[in-house]
């Protein structure tokens, strides 16, 4: 599946190309691969197992120096169903709060190296200091959702298996190779090799996390779904022809 438009520069001017090729398990806009309940169709994080919705994440706060972004977790099902979650400059979260308005705890915390890999307990990282505890949160690392089963980060576009750095497919759109940066022809390469100041939380192309962040750039929209038709759009109006095979 995937959509395709005009050549907008060169001698090929008005031929149709395919922007992306989507290769994974998934069709990248809404199958998911299977999970514990079978398959998942996702649409803005309406779970089709009983039409649900389940870990719903909105913006909550904005972002400058020195908060990277709050967002709101309504978990469905329970009766402490508001929780607010907090994140770094890359989106990935760091700690879940509850909601009680007498004494808020953190009731998780999440620390990641540098390729998305989450600690956990070990070393000066404690249990009680709350990790390792369960959350309900499946937003983990660099504004990606984690598949508790296979431990893959999921995009609309490909999967991240965060051990290894890599892509499980290679980059399905043809536009986000740059001759300045000689690591993006590796088309399994998560984000130039270069995960500190890029992330990439649809599978495309990446963005530089700390200009976005800290930049005269909204920050609207680093929690929940990314639109991938939006996305495509967004695309097709950038200078994305010339990079067509």
């Amino acid at each position: 599946m995937c959509r395709r438009w005009p050549k907008a520069e060169g001698p090929e001017r008005g031929q149709a190309c395919d922007l992306c090729d989507f290769a994974d398990l998934y069709t990248g806009f809404l199958q998911r691969a299977p999970d514990d309940s079978g398959y998942a169709y996702w649409l803005d994080q309406l779970n089709n197992h009983g039409d649900t919705r389940s870990n719903q994440i909105s913006s909550f706060g904005g972002c400058d120096e020195f908060v990277a972004n709050v967002a709101a977790l309504a978990l469905a099902g329970s009766s402490n169903s508001l929780r607010y979650v907090l994140s770094d400059v890359q989106g990935s979260t760091r700690a879940v709060m509850n909601n009680n308005s007498s004494s808020s705890t953190v009731l998780a915390r999440h620390d990641y190296l540098p390729f998305g890999e989450e600690l956990g307990a070990i070393g000066g990282r404690t249990s009680g200091q709350g990790y390792n505890a369960s959350d309900n949160n499946r937003w983990k690392y660099g504004m990606t959702e984690r598949d508790a089963t296979s431990g893959l980060d999921h995009t609309w576009f490909r999967k991240y298996e965060n051990l290894s750095g890599r892509w499980t497919s290679p980059d399905p759109y043809h536009g986000s190779e740059y001759i300045s940066q000689p690591q993006s022809f590796n088309r399994y390469s998560y984000s130039v090799n270069d995960p500190v100041n890029i992330v990439d939380p649809d599978g495309l192309d990446g963005f530089g996390a700390t200009r976005r962040m800290l930049g005269s750039a909204s920050c609207r929209g680093l929690f929940g779904p990314i639109d991938p038709l939006k996305k495509l759009d967004t695309l097709k109006n950038s200078n994305w022809g010339q990079a067509c095979d």
